[in-house]
């Protein structure tokens, strides 16, 4: 499939299972990998066994066509015929002492265990002297015996079967199939799921990057879970919102059943009664904006509406209309709300950051690009293009997503 090779031969593979690593994306890159037997073999090569024998890196070339395909003895060749003359698979194990040694499956496959308990221990000093002297019966040479059984030794303690290997490389690229066909319902579903390698802004920078709009958790229509509202535009979840209870969230939901929408935001805080500071997060994420006041005002008006005066007066206030809607605990000849401009782009996405974990719209980061306010910005290229700049020095920004000790 031509999309999917693209975003697999880019690395551009968040959100995949098993292939969304840092690792896994670069070598995806230097495979250059198109189809599903490559990632069935990325899999495969980025386990510690074939990188600590060495063959990694002549896996690469090999597949590049940058270096010739050469095994220990040509009888391995038709062996390995798949993977370059490289051991991939714990299977390699069995096939390469069966080709060199002579013994059969079973055998194969107690010497693959071996291999794997024991590492370079003398204990296999025996079954090391044994394996040469049945390759030399069988007409190879003393060399090329020792270099299979060194290879094999190091390369079966950290190895995958090859149906282990197959199972997730199909998964894989199942996953990255769906990423490349449908990328925003793709990255909603692994919003909605809290899964992969990194934390949830990930995800949501890389839907914002593929060109889905993400908007804010709302109080009025807004769900538990992130919701797909069309091909290309997310809402996000109530539940995301820092600090907001699950009894709060179901007290919003059961309002809005029970009584249809909230018609203000007094409406609303008399029928869902939330903690004040979730009251605050739910304003400076967004979610109280179909009020149709900027957020600086629903703040001013969430102050009022909290203190101990208006908080009697409106339970006075329902208890008298039983169950009316909750009108303004101070009446307009008692209050008055200034008309305050909304907060700029950098606020909200401070905000958004801070209770999100991730920004709906730019990052500070884009903010101050485009304002100018750091100059050394200007001086830094796409991380995108870094592979246009070999051997010379250059300078990226970004902001952090994942801490590894």
């Amino acid at each position: 499939d031509l999309r999917t090779a693209k975003l697999l031969s880019n690395g551009a593979t968040l959100g995949c299972f098993q292939v969304e690593s840092p690792a896994m994306r670069m070598l995806l890159q230097q495979l250059g990998a198109k189809t599903m037997d490559r990632v069935i073999q990325a899999v495969a090569l980025v386990r510690p066994g074939p990188a600590a024998a060495g063959m990694k890196d002549s896996f690469i070339q090999r597949a590049r066509g940058s270096e010739p395909v050469k095994t220990a003895h040509p009888l391995l060749s038709e062996v390995f015929a798949d993977t370059f003359g490289i051991m991939l698979y714990q299977e390699d194990v069995i096939r390469a002492a069966m080709a060199v040694a002579g013994l059969d499956a079973t055998q194969g496959d107690v010497l693959r265990r071996t291999l794997g308990k024991r590492g370079h221990s003398d204990a296999l000093r025996e079954e090391a002297d044994a394996f040469v002297v049945a390759g030399l019966r069988r007409g190879l040479p003393r060399r090329a015996i020792e270099q299979v059984w060194d290879e094999m030794a190091r390369f079966a303690a950290y190895s995958f079967c090859k149906a282990h290997s197959v199972t997730y490389g199909r998964l894989a690229y199942l996953c990255v199939y769906l990423g490349a066909r449908w990328p925003a319902a793709f990255l909603a579903a692994m919003l909605r799921n809290d899964a992969g390698y990194f934390a949830q802004g990930v995800y949501a920078e890389e839907a914002k990057r593929l060109g889905a709009e993400l908007r804010p958790p709302c109080v009025q229509h807004g769900s538990v879970e992130h919701e797909l509202l069309s091909s290309t535009v997310i809402r996000i979840g109530l539940s995301n919102v820092r600090s907001l209870g699950e009894r709060t969230v179901a007290a919003i939901l059961t309002a809005r059943r029970a009584g249809g929408v909230f018609r203000s935001l007094p409406d609303f805080l008399q029928r869902v009664r939330p903690m004040r500071n979730e009251a605050e997060n739910l304003i400076l994420v967004g979610a109280c904006d179909v009020f149709g006041m900027t957020r600086p005002e629903l703040l001013w008006r969430l102050q009022v509406a909290m203190t101990p005066r208006a908080q009697k007066a409106a339970r006075q206030t329902a208890v008298a209309a039983r169950g009316a809607l909750f009108v303004d605990a101070v009446s307009p000849r008692e209050a008055s709300y200034p008309q305050l401009p909304d907060y700029d782009e950098a606020k909200k996405s401070e905000s958004e950051l801070r209770l999100l974990g991730f920004t709906l719209g730019s990052h500070p980061v884009d903010v101050l690009w485009r304002r100018g306010e750091l100059p050394a910005l200007r001086q830094c290229i796409p991380c995108g293009k870094v592979s246009e700049y070999l051997d010379r020095t250059v300078r990226v920004c970004g902001f952090a997503v994942a801490f590894r000790g």
